[in-house]
């Protein structure tokens, strides 16, 4: 009855906080043992990325027709793990027998062997790490997903010999049922074999590089209907031996057949899978990359090539690009008050997400009450020529460190009501987006954080009730923002006065 017990307790669900590399995860040991369910994964930049805990997942930037997996509903994505996202096979060698067949997250093979499988997401919600401990084969398998706004979809694997004696393995790891820009998102979801035989897989010559396109867009007219951007998929594995673009190698591995490995598929689903022999001490752990991207030119992919080859230190390039993301996503969010620290770390970081979520929908203030003189006349031409031509000899002449107080007050100096209004309800917001995701996808959602420049755009999504609804950390962080909206509104727009009348009540913000 006790070994019982403790088997029991041992498959039990846990969660903790713990500390990876310095940075706070929250643990859920067992996760296999819950029911599937969906977690979301934010970044400062354009992405998005909706993942299964059974680790299928849809990615893409800036709307679901800029996909890199299938935007689905959820119980698709729930469904799919074997076909999406990420696969990895083992044969681990037993002395002089046939070797050991391991495939980490298949509930397929659940019973041949003794494993845990823990999923972690950080504190800062911009990463999740999924884990499977095979106690058995004294091996562990772990990949991860972050992000990075010139690199993309950053997956990492780390592969750890947990035993006390070497372990010697072949692995074929990667991703799969990747996307090809342009393919259309009705299409997918409703003829995805048509789209199927459109897609065109091809490596980029001997490099662990590949390129993801359609051969022409869908097209039943009697007209050129070139596709010209692709997916890109490139891979940092030292140990690597081969590159294969087709999910069909994983059952030749399996087998232990000789792979394909051909440097282009036609009309099949595109992946990116990387073998491996590795020996492993005692202990010792191998890692390695593979980063993708959505919507490349050929410009784009010949910079992309170049940086690979002659980047002699592309690992920590790209480390160093994915931490400057995080470290923006923190920036934006302490802007909203989100880093709080009391003696509940579980309450702590749920204000954080709290805040999170609230500032995707309604926007953060990208510099305090800072402004951006050339985005306010800009922004004013947008929404009275007239007003702007009117005052242009101030408008054209506004200081380089105009904070928005100083614009009020200069607005008020002219007695224009109308220039005053502008001013008051002018919000130099960034990073909101319409809301969405797969789980309600009659939501459609963009995520437009910087111009065709790359520089950070002051706009936000959806309209006043989207933000008003998720402004109250706002409201807190910024008052006088919230505060001259509101008169602006009473003056010319009363219903909408009387929403954030509410909001500033709630949050106990003086009388105004």
């Amino acid at each position: 009855m006790t070994e019982q017990l403790q088997a029991n307790q041992a498959f039990e669900v846990h969660g903790k906080f713990i500390t990876i590399n310095d940075e706070r995860f929250y643990q859920i040991s067992n996760v296999d043992q819950m029911a599937p369910f969906f977690i979301s994964v934010v970044s400062a930049s354009n992405h998005w990325l909706f993942i299964s805990s059974t680790g299928s997942l849809s990615a893409g930037r800036i709307r679901p027709e800029n996909a890199l997996f299938p935007y689905r509903s959820v119980d698709h994505i729930h469904e799919n793990a074997d076909n999406t996202g990420s696969k990895a096979v083992l044969r681990v060698k037993k002395g002089e027998g046939k070797p050991a067949l391991w495939e980490p997250f298949n509930p397929h093979h659940d019973g041949l062997y003794e494993v845990q499988r823990n999923l972690y997401k950080n504190a800062v919600g911009d990463k999740i790490i999924f884990e499977e401990l095979n106690h058995t084969l004294g091996l562990g398998y772990q990949y991860s997903w972050s992000t990075s706004d010139k690199f993309g979809f950053v997956r990492e694997t780390h592969v750890t010999n947990l035993g006390e004696s070497a372990v010697e393995f072949d692995i074929i790891d990667g991703i799969q049922n990747l996307l090809p820009s342009g393919a259309p998102l009705q299409a997918l979801q409703t003829r995805s074999a048509l789209v199927d035989a459109y897609k065109w897989n091809e490596r980029i010559e001997d490099l662990p590089m590949a390129t993801y396109s359609m051969y022409a867009k869908l097209s039943d007219r009697a007209e050129p209907a070139e596709s010209l951007r692709a997916t890109t998929v490139f891979g940092i594995a030292p140990n690597a031996q081969q590159v294969t673009l087709s999910a069909k190698d994983v059952a030749n591995f399996r087998k232990g057949l000789p792979l394909n490995a051909e440097s282009l598929t036609r009309g099949e689903r595109g992946a990116f899978l990387i073998t491996q022999s590795l020996t492993l001490s005692a202990g010792d752990s191998e890692s390695w990359t593979i980063i993708a991207d959505i919507d490349k030119s050929h410009a784009d992919v010949a910079v992309l090539k170049n940086q690979f080859v002659l980047d002699d230190e592309i690992a920590a390039t790209v480390a160093k690009d994915v931490k400057a993301n995080r470290d923006e996503l923190k920036l934006l969010m302490a802007g909203a008050d989100a880093w709080q620290l009391t003696s509940s770390e579980e309450t702590a970081v749920h204000h954080y997400a709290n805040v999170l979520f609230n500032n995707m929908r309604g926007g953060v203030f990208v510099d305090g009450y800072k402004l951006d003189s050339s985005d306010v006349l800009a922004t004013f031409t947008r929404i009275n020529k007239k007003v702007v031509e009117k005052h242009s000899a101030l408008l054209r002449t506004l200081p380089e460190n105009l904070s928005h107080p100083q614009l009020v007050s200069m607005a008020k100096d002219t007695g224009d009501q109308q220039l005053l209004r502008m001013a008051y309800e002018y919000l130099p917001l960034t990073f909101g987006r319409r809301h969405g995701d797969p789980s309600r996808p009659w939501n459609h959602f963009e995520i437009k954080v910087r111009d065709e420049e790359g520089q950070r755009l002051l706009a936000y999504q959806g309209n006043w009730r989207d933000i008003f609804q998720n402004w109250e950390a706002m409201a807190l962080s910024y008052p006088n923002f919230i505060v001259r909206l509101w008169r602006s509104l009473l003056m010319h727009r009363p219903l909408m006065a009387t929403t954030l009348t509410e909001l500033l009540k709630r949050v106990s913000i003086g009388s105004c």
